[in-house]
């Protein structure tokens, strides 16, 4: 009965909130999703590279290796003119429990190919940030 109780008592109380706590995070992290892409667009380097942490690995090139967000700032304007427009599709959102951080999976559609990124992000203050990016 003290089983039944809890349980009770944790679907009645904490279940909302987790499940409210984590659409607004999906609601945040699509946000970050659109500055990443409106930004790309408009060639606006600064609104680019602020959709990702200080301490951000992002991996780059053919050889996938990771570099840091100032590395990543003088390699993007290239990358600008090589992959052209990006558009992104509807990402795939997991959210950890204590919703610390999430894993994004994303095809993003540029112009001369399609990627499909992954995205490991965590918050900061009022936003998510990307801390990890791969494809």
């Amino acid at each position: 009965m003290k089983k039944l109780s809890f349980i009770y008592l944790f679907v009645l109380f904490f279940l909302p909130q987790i499940v409210f706590s984590n659409q607004v995070a999906e609601e945040q992290i699509k946000k970050v999703l659109s500055n990443f892409e409106k930004s790309w667009n408009k060639r606006d380097l600064e609104g680019f590279i602020s959709c990702f942490h200080n301490d951000a690995r992002i991996m780059t090139g053919g050889d996938r290796r990771f570099v840091s967000k100032e590395e990543y700032k003088k390699i993007i304007p290239q990358r600008w003119q090589q992959w052209g427009e990006l558009n992104f599709e509807k990402p795939n959102i997991e959210i950890s429990e204590c919703g610390k951080k999430a894993k994004v999976i994303v095809t993003a559609k540029f112009s001369v190919m399609g990627v499909k990124f992954v995205f490991y992000m965590v918050p900061q203050e009022d936003r998510w940030l990307i801390l990890v990016q791969e494809y």
